[in-house]
């Protein structure tokens, strides 16, 4: 079944960021602030316009745009897994370090996704940027690569990561997302309440070549019209 393009209706317009030609941050309060350039750390959101420069804690912004990447990012819950801690041997220079960026990690309350949906579903990814390493054994040179990680959501529910259900990995973090049968999986409980929707993803999984990212947020957003339409 094929999925057409739609515009989306108004009542997602406060979503539409797609075609903003300035940057611009989302406060809490949601307040929308125009601004020249934004830069993130792990505690701090920090602006600048013209030469005023000015930070906020990460958990007074909800969400900002990049412009010229046509990328908008929305701050979710850190979900990473803090373990118990372990007796930590001293002269253990390893293990002393490893204690310290788990410690750090443990600290990073809230991080931002690329959100790459509009509406009730969520779809998000993480895109890591390594620097390099070894392109072989024996010849000099690093080979820098990007590891993807992507999440689900609802509203503002807490994002559930895509790359794992249990311990069988079912799709490889550096590359696009793919409708996998995991990934066909989880989608069936998130886009529930629509048959159309659900012949179409059912149509999809059993398509060839596989269904790609593109695709797949193609098909999120027509559910989500759905939900929208429905409230009218």
């Amino acid at each position: 079944m094929k999925i057409n393009h739609f515009i989306l209706i108004s009542s997602l317009a406060s979503f539409n960021f797609y075609g903003q030609k300035s940057d611009y941050v989302v406060t809490k309060s949601l307040d929308t602030i125009y601004v020249d350039g934004i830069s993130i750390t792990d505690f701090k959101v920090k602006t600048k316009l013209a030469n005023v420069k000015k930070q906020f804690a990460i958990d007074e912004i909800k969400s900002y745009f990049i412009a010229a990447d046509q990328k908008h990012f929305e701050r979710v819950d850190n979900t990473f897994e803090k373990k118990e801690p372990t007796k930590i041997d001293k002269y253990d220079y390893r293990q002393l370090e490893n204690a310290h960026i788990l410690a750090y990690k443990s600290r990073v309350k809230y991080k931002f996704l690329q959100r790459l949906t509009l509406g009730k579903v969520k779809l998000f990814v993480e895109e890591i940027y390594h620097s390099g390493s070894a392109s072989s054994i024996g010849q000099a040179g690093f080979v820098p690569s990007t590891e993807k990680n992507y999440f689900l959501g609802i509203y503002d529910s807490k994002v559930e990561p895509m790359n794992y259900i249990g311990n069988n990995t079912f799709l490889k973090s550096t590359v696009d997302l793919t409708l996998t049968k995991g990934v066909y999986d989880l989608l069936k409980i998130y886009l529930i309440g629509n048959t159309e929707i659900s012949t179409a993803l059912d149509d999809l999984f059993l398509s060839k070549p596989i269904v790609n990212e593109k695709q797949i947020i193609e098909l999120i957003n027509e559910y989500n019209k759905g939900v929208e339409l429905k409230k009218q």
